[in-house]
């Protein structure tokens, strides 16, 4: 499912204005620091931009295991005034996945045809799982471009490891894990 259409409204984050991008759980390049919906339990669509699709939602309950060894996204359309990454909410009583499993709610990236490049927010990530045994990687980090959007919040269950690559952002609060590693391209946030 694909997130809100482009236009100059583009949902509850879009950009209101001509040549904006599309914010949701992280701020768009260029849209200030309106964001939506909420980060335990993620369903918003991504705001799209002022060119470009915003993010889908998915949202999963499970009372037994969820495996993910491949691909799961919610990412925006790359295209110039870029969409932001939509919802994945995961509730399980045990989540699975090797280090194949990628769970992804990026904003968009890149130009459009008429040179305009905005970067779209970064989407939201909740886990919600009894038994943690995922070793996949996580994304919600805020497109590219003229301006770099801020990356998406992740919510994960207290006391997991996490290692953090890319650019993350965790909700107003405290984030309980086991073991933290930030490699030298990862960065985290710290807002709603």
């Amino acid at each position: 499912m694909e997130g809100y259409r482009p236009n100059a409204s583009g949902g509850p984050a879009g950009p209101g204005y001509d040549a904006a991008a599309g914010a949701h759980g992280g701020r768009s390049a260029n849209n200030g620091d309106f964001v939506n919906g909420t980060a335990s339990a993620p369903v918003n669509l991504g705001s799209a931009g002022n060119f470009a699709w915003g993010g889908g939602a998915i949202k999963i309950s499970a009372s037994g295991a969820i495996t993910i060894n491949g691909q799961m996204n919610t990412n925006a359309q790359n295209g110039g005034r870029n969409g932001a990454g939509g919802s994945v909410w995961l509730i399980a009583g045990t989540l699975f996945g090797g280090s194949t499993g990628q769970i992804q709610a990026n904003g968009g990236s890149g130009v459009d045809s008429g040179g305009g490049y905005t970067g779209g927010g970064g989407g939201r990530i909740a886990i919600d799982a009894g038994t943690y045994s995922y070793t996949g990687t996580y994304e919600c980090k805020g497109g590219l471009g003229s301006g770099t959007a801020a990356a998406g919040t992740l919510v994960l269950p207290s006391g997991v490891d996490l290692t953090v690559s890319k650019e993350i952002g965790f909700p107003p609060g405290t984030t309980t894990l086991g073991n933290l590693v930030v490699t030298g391209t990862g960065k985290i946030l710290a807002h709603g």
